[in-house]
């Protein structure tokens, strides 16, 4: 079987291409001297490369690694296609069949795609600092459906003190993007326009954010974490790898662009942060006929009434109410009358000095927790997905976290409210469609990464906030009781 791998390769028009990839994966280094490529052995390299790589998983993430690195990323996606789906072979057969390497036009790197199963792991990231400047204990805790005991490995990530500094440089620029109405027009009406000033200086501080997260992520010290990940992980599964931690400024730290290395080559995992558990509200076990869904925009100097008019009003078996820049005792009426499944809750424009406080209209601000009450009943009616887009959305998260909504999603930092609206249009459109709520999350802010050139974070800016105790949904949940859950996987 080796001697077909080699003559394969060797005869491939891609040859050298795979030799140096291969070299790469097996030395760490690479030099351009051309006397150098042609002096490799690929019959040795490729037991090397084998010898290195115990599980056709591991293979694939050390391939998927170097070529990221390669500045061609689209010849070179298929270089790593062609090693895989040859050395494959060396494999023994139940490890793995044969997936496929894509390169999409909306992402860097390039994607596993694979036949679904109906399996589903769970890999719960606990995290502990007692400084940040002493580095960061991580436990992963990996469990299934049907394990009793799960696995769990101790490793660490190097001090986060340069990553948290770096954050909060990029928040400052970026809120000082956000409350320019030029940028919010050239997002909304003009995604080709011209970079102007305070565009260029959002993007270089996400680029130079981006950098330093992915460095923390490939350090030597985390790689038993992510070895035992992708010794856990098959392209078949639903991977949904939960933050935990009580640390406050590592809950800050954006985790979906930490592992993006790993969500490009794993296109069913999402990550999810976890919050505390307290008693759950007994909610109604009254079946709907339809999903209800409540969408507030208080925003009082922006775009209205649009949010019917982008598509969310079609969606199947669905009730869509729409409230545009309501008063208080409005907000408060209808969660206190109607059973909501769903509340979408967007208020761009505020003091940037109040950022708990949520402007509704012309003259009335409020905060969430003014709607403490009338959010309790609207859960025991049925509430079970809860989606804001204003202020700190990931400590507004941590302070409803009492109040046991099932599932919260929040913008890191606020978006403007059509950027919000065409976020919860493609959500819902994916979350009605079939898919699960982490895919169908996935996939909507995957799809504004065409706003990127305007807005350089918006695709990792909405998080989901699981309560610990939740039970997966779907759209089909809504309309039926609630269903029990192995408190194992909460």
């Amino acid at each position: 079987m080796l001697d077909e791998v080699v003559q394969n390769l060797e005869h491939h028009p891609n040859k050298d291409r795979i030799k140096k990839v291969i070299f790469l994966a097996c030395n760490k280094e690479w030099s351009s001297d051309k006397s150098a490529l042609n002096s490799l052995d690929l019959q040795k390299l490729i037991v090397q490369l084998r010898e290195l790589n115990p599980t056709l998983a591991h293979l694939k993430y050390k391939l998927y690694g170097w070529v990221v690195r390669i500045n061609k990323i689209n010849e070179y996606s298929l270089v790593a296609e062609t090693i895989i789906n040859e050395m494959e072979k060396l494999y023994p057969p139940y490890q793995q069949p044969r997936a496929t390497v894509l390169s999409l036009e909306d992402s860097t790197g390039y994607l596993v795609q694979a036949t679904p199963k109906h399996k589903e792991k769970l890999f719960v990231l606990e995290l502990n600092a007692g400084k940040e400047e002493l580095g960061v204990e991580a436990t992963l805790e990996i469990i299934e459906a049907n394990d009793e005991m799960p696995l769990r490995v101790v490793s660490w990530l190097p001090s986060a003190k340069e990553i948290i500094e770096k954050y909060e440089e990029w928040k400052s620029i970026y809120g000082s993007l956000l409350i320019n109405p030029k940028v919010e027009l050239t997002a909304i009406k003009n995604t080709n326009g011209d970079l102007h000033e305070s565009i260029l200086e959002s993007f270089e501080s996400t680029q130079s954010l981006r950098v330093i997260l992915i460095k923390w992520y490939n350090s030597e010290e985390f790689n038993i974490i992510k070895e035992k990940l992708i010794e856990q992980i098959d392209n078949y599964e639903k991977i949904k790898i939960i933050i935990r931690t009580q640390n406050s400024r590592l809950w800050q730290i954006p985790w979906n662009l930490v592992f993006e290395p790993f969500l490009n080559r794993y296109r069913k995992a999402e990550i999810v942060m976890t919050i505390p558990k307290y008693t759950a509200l007994s909610a109604g076990l009254i079946p709907n006929k339809q999903v209800k869904v409540l969408s507030i925009v208080a925003n009082p100097g922006g775009t209205q009434g649009e949010t019917t008019e982008n598509g969310i009003d079609s969606l199947p078996d669905s009730e869509i109410s729409l409230l545009t820049s309501p008063k208080r005792e409005e907000i408060n009426n209808e969660l206190w009358e109607q059973g909501w499944n769903i509340l979408f809750f967007s208020s761009y424009k505020s003091n940037p000095s109040e950022t708990d406080r949520i402007y509704i209209n012309e003259t009335e601000n409020l905060t969430m927790w003014a709607l403490k009450y009338a959010l309790t009943k609207a859960i025991v009616r049925g509430l079970k997905l809860a989606i804001f887009n204003f202020g700190d959305g990931l400590a507004l998260a941590q302070e409803l976290a009492s109040l046991q909504i099932p599932q919260i999603i929040v913008m890191r930092e606020p978006l403007p409210d059509m950027v919000a609206q065409e976020f919860l249009k493609l959500f819902l459109k994916a979350f009605s469609g079939g898919k699960s709520l982490y895919a169908a999350v996935r996939e909507a802010r995957e799809r504004l990464h065409h706003l990127e050139k305007v807005f350089p974070s918006i695709t990792w800016s909405p998080v989901i906030c699981e309560n610990c105790e939740a039970a997966p949904l779907t759209w089909q949940d809504l309309r039926l009781p609630p269903k029990t859950f192995p408190s194992r996987l909460r």
